[in-house]
């Protein structure tokens, strides 16, 4: 059975509808909103938010990011996680190389071929963020088997018709995940760019 039984939204006029000035501005303007100490951040303030009661409700052991860009949301979840005075270990992967950042573990990884990669050292509890745009269903089955539970993964992005048709195409359920009702409606019904993607392992 899958997460959501109809993929017939249309994401982007639902957007539309209930936020219509903020909507061209997080499509239309997205990778332009906001930065971290001077690098793209590329979130919208509803999911900032979210990701800062996220990571203060948790209060988590790991984070892993799988998608680094140019490091700003990186750099975000140290710092969020510092100010709490945490001891999180954050790993980040990305196909291309970025600057090293202290407090931060960088991989230069292919994102298309997770069999190589191990977690048997993160700890609980866990966030996963999904940032790289490839590969979904492999990282959905990697860290089925890498999460515990009331660990997160979150698939970014899926405001995305495109992304959203794929994330709906998988049975999140039989890997073991569920909706996190309380993150995903945290600001209205899936009002944030990750539309019903905050998940919680169970």
């Amino acid at each position: 059975m899958k997460l959501i039984e109809s993929s017939e939204h249309n994401v982007i006029d639902i957007i539309k509808y209930i936020l219509p000035d903020y909507a061209v501005k997080i499509m239309d303007a997205k990778h332009n909103l906001f930065k971290w100490k001077g690098l793209d951040l590329v979130k919208d303030p509803m999911t900032l938010t979210i990701y800062m009661q996220l990571i203060q409700n948790i209060k988590p052991k790991t984070i892993i990011e799988l998608g680094t860009g140019h490091g700003g949301s990186t750099l975000f979840f140290r710092d969020m996680c510092k100010a709490l005075d945490l001891k999180t270990k954050i790993l980040t992967f990305d196909c291309e190389s970025v600057d090293e950042f202290p407090g931060v573990k960088f991989f230069k990884h292919d994102l298309n071929n997770l069999d190589t990669l191990k977690f048997d050292k993160c700890v609980s509890p866990m966030l996963v963020f999904e940032d790289c745009h490839v590969n979904m269903l492999g990282i959905a089955e990697k860290f089925s088997e890498v999460l515990n539970e009331n660990d997160y993964l979150v698939i970014e992005d899926t405001i995305d018709p495109e992304k959203y048709r794929i994330f709906n195409s998988i049975d999140w359920k039989a890997l073991g995940f569920v909706r996190d009702d309380y993150y995903c409606d945290f600001w209205g019904r899936n009002n944030s760019w990750n539309y019903d993607s905050i998940l919680r392992k169970v």
